[in-house]
């Protein structure tokens, strides 16, 4: 966790670094080395910003809007965390897990998910979709007005391996007037 922090703090960006909890990012299941407090005190030494059902205004053109994972029970809506923003201007909303786009959908312009790994191990993404739990496993998905993308992430959960998908850095250029 340490070593992750601080290659994320090193990373030269020209409108910062924002962080959202996960859901096993607070203890779930308790069989990490560190506590939440642990890793909330290494994020903001090495200057990433936490968002907690917060946003914060990127010069003056674009909205961060992070939510708190589906299993805080006081979670905010999406269209309650965007209701007095400027629709003018982009919206990229970060929710760790996929599966609010009904309610994501029209109230962002992108939102970034990750969660399920890209499915892991095969059958679990396809269980993962048949059962709701999800509703994209990987990929790049358009609803409405709104761009989805599921990122299959850098590493694994509990288990040290992956079936049927891979490890990646997902890099998007969005380029000029979004709107």
């Amino acid at each position: 966790m340490i070593i992750a922090t601080k290659a994320l703090g090193k990373i030269n960006t020209k409108y910062g670094i924002y962080f959202i909890y996960g859901n096993h990012d607070k203890g779930y299941f308790n069989y990490r080395d560190f506590t939440e407090e642990d890793l909330r005190k290494e994020l903001n030494k090495n200057n990433i910003t936490i968002l907690e059902d917060e946003s914060t205004l990127i010069n003056n053109s674009f909205y961060v809007v992070g939510r708190q994972d589906k299993t805080e029970i006081d979670r905010l809506s999406a269209k309650e965390l965007v209701k007095d923003f400027d629709k003018n201007k982009y919206i990229i909303m970060l929710d760790h897990q996929p599966n609010d786009y009904n309610n994501e959908m029209n109230n962002a312009d992108l939102v970034l998910s990750g969660h399920t790994h890209g499915g892991q191990l095969i059958p679990l993404g396809k269980i993962g979709l048949m059962i709701k739990a999800n509703d994209k496993v990987y990929g790049l998905e358009k609803r409405g007005k709104t761009n989805f993308i599921v990122s299959s992430g850098i590493s694994d959960w509990a288990l040290k391996f992956k079936t049927g998908t891979f490890s990646e850095y997902v890099i998007i250029n969005i380029k000029g007037n979004v709107k």
